[in-house]
């Protein structure tokens, strides 16, 4: 019997104590889990921005949802634009994050990375094949915010490389 069912049960049958108690132990139970996956959560969030890949793994598999975030944890681990960054990304990836999916803004993974200056990534959304030609509400794909970047970036021509590559591949 559900939680639901037991306390509809206990409603109708003029709440039977028995169960509305075993109705109370499994609403409980169902809290306690909700709260744990709910810390788990926020140490993820924590874990992307600020630790590793090895306790990014370990939260994960201790149930950490990614999809709690929408897509909030891959752009973080995007934004790091560092070596363990690269790799926190990826492990997102491979468990699902989804590379494709819009921000509220309509903003994907390969908008945040072209913004960070993160051509890793890039090669790495394009590998896993993400759609690199997907428009912000804006109506901008990534590459249009190519021209807005700042030249002297240490990465900007590596980002400029990687869709003059793609371009040349296509023709």
């Amino acid at each position: 019997m559900t939680t639901k069912q037991m306390l509809f049960s206990a409603l109708i049958l003029g709440a039977n104590t028995g169960i509305i108690a075993a109705a109370e132990i499994q609403w409980e139970k169902i809290n306690k889990q909700s709260k744990n996956h709910w810390d788990l959560n926020d140490k993820l969030l924590d874990a992307i921005q600020f630790k590793t890949a090895k306790e990014v793994e370990q939260l994960l598999k201790q149930g950490a949802w990614i999809s709690r975030f929408d897509n909030e944890a891959l752009y973080q681990a995007i934004k790091r634009n560092d070596e363990e960054g690269f790799k926190i990304t990826s492990i997102l990836i491979e468990n699902d994050a989804n590379i494709n999916d819009k921000c509220d803004h309509g903003y994907t993974a390969a908008h945040i990375a072209v913004w960070n200056y993160n051509p890793k990534v890039l090669h790495l959304i394009h590998e896993k094949g993400g759609n690199l030609t997907i428009k912000d509400d804006k109506k901008k794909e990534p590459s249009d915010y190519l021209q807005a970047l700042d030249k002297s970036h240490p990465n900007y021509q590596e980002v400029i490389a990687f869709f003059e590559e793609l371009q040349n591949n296509q023709k």
